[in-house]
């Protein structure tokens, strides 16, 4: 092209030409590569070209429009250019021209005359044939897109696999947009919701169905994915809800002992002891006799329920020293987390308490073998398993 443009100045002089023909001033600026041979390489063209793109959308404003010829040069730079449109960082149309003979052009070099090849072009007279046309290719923008939601759905981001979803246009994703909801509300817990749209979708994702053994489980569930994406603050935090539950669900299944009767929560939400309920009860008895200076009323804390399980399952070592061990991290964790400005990691955990993060959710894992809640093995992978389910059905027809 190069040797071409010094012979007769043909692309410019045709530029000027159409401007003339226009009415409108044409600006030319030029890219030269004289040194480059490789013309095949895609690996050359698309961080160059991408980067002369970044740079021509920085000029524009929203009356602009770019539009890339996607017909004209060597296979790879035709090939980047579509690659370039299709991904959607630069904005602009890909436009594909067809020749004039609907086949490929011919190449003639010898005696070429640039000023008759313009005076002799039909594209110059009235009535022409406009061989433009937008190249949208919505099938590979799609795919594209669809492959983007297959990994934030096994990243569990499903916030964002569903605003990737919403940006595609031909309507596709309505087969699977309802899942991608249902796995969002399941991820914060709005379980009433979630459990309509795996009823109606025929899902059957959600393993434990029994209210509040559902919760229990979900909000288990939640706090393995927090691990499993390195939210291990968010981890820390939700520990001492999960806990607290399990050991009140453990006195009630294992001991008989139904806390809940004796506790009150006032207007802030917050659960305290009630002395009235609790005035004569053995569960009183249960706790002065665990503390050397006798149970002092107040919110309801791990440590209570840990001292009563204490009291009322001594048949049962095993159990006593896994809460014992939940109810020290539980207090070491929380303490450092919510009092000093720390980075919270696996490893600061495991400094802090001896334990990864994983080995205290297979101790929680443990735990819930003494609780109502009916788990199977299985149903610790069950949003893996509703991820595979969700791409699957992305994948049919």
């Amino acid at each position: 092209m190069l040797d071409f443009q010094e012979q007769d100045d043909r692309y410019r002089y045709c530029l000027q030409k159409l401007g003339e023909l226009q009415g409108q001033s044409i600006q030319v600026d030029e890219y030269q590569r004289p040194d480059l041979l490789s013309v095949q390489d895609f690996d050359w063209f698309y961080p160059e070209f991408r980067q002369i793109l970044m740079e021509i959308t920085k000029k524009m404003d929203t009356t602009d429009r770019l539009l890339l010829n996607v017909s004209s040069g060597t296979p790879a730079m035709k090939s980047c250019l579509q690659v370039l449109a299709n991904l959607g960082e630069i904005r602009c149309t890909a436009i594909q021209v067809s020749t004039p003979a609907k086949k490929i052009n011919n190449h003639t070099r010898d005696g070429y005359d640039v000023q008759l090849a313009w005076e002799a072009d039909d594209d110059n007279r009235k009535g022409f044939e406009n061989r433009c046309q937008e190249i949208r290719s919505l099938g590979l923008i799609r795919l594209n897109q669809e492959e983007m939601i297959k990994r934030l759905i096994r990243e569990y981001d499903y916030r964002a696999a569903s605003l990737v979803a919403d940006s595609i246009v031909d309507g596709s994703a309505v087969r699977y947009r309802r899942l991608l909801t249902l796995a969002e509300d399941r991820m914060l817990l709005n379980l009433p919701e979630a459990n309509v749209i795996d009823k109606e979708e025929n899902f059957n994702c959600i393993p434990i169905k029994k209210s509040g053994d559902e919760t229990l489980f979900e909000y288990a569930l939640a706090l393995d994915i927090r691990i499993r994406k390195g939210e291990y603050a968010d981890f820390v935090r939700a520990l001492s809800p999960l806990i607290v539950a399990l050991f009140e669900n453990v006195l009630q299944n294992r001991m008989h002992i139904d806390v809940e009767q004796y506790i009150q929560t006032n207007k802030a939400g917050v659960r305290l002891w009630d002395r009235n309920s609790m005035n004569g009860a053995d569960i009183l008895s249960a706790l002065n006799a665990e503390y050397a200076s006798g149970f002092q009323y107040g919110f309801v804390k791990s440590d209570h329920l840990v001292r009563l399980i204490q009291h009322y399952g001594t048949g049962d070592p095993g159990l006593v020293n896994l809460v014992i061990n939940l109810r020290e991290i539980e207090e070491t964790v929380r303490n450092k987390a919510a009092h000093e400005m720390v980075m919270v990691t696996d490893d600061t955990i495991n400094r802090y308490t001896r334990y990864h993060a994983k080995d205290i959710l297979e101790m929680l894992k443990r735990l819930f073998k003494y609780s109502s809640v009916k788990v199977n093995p299985e149903d610790w992978k069950s949003y893996d398993r509703m991820n595979e389910m969700i791409i699957e059905r992305m994948s049919a027809s």
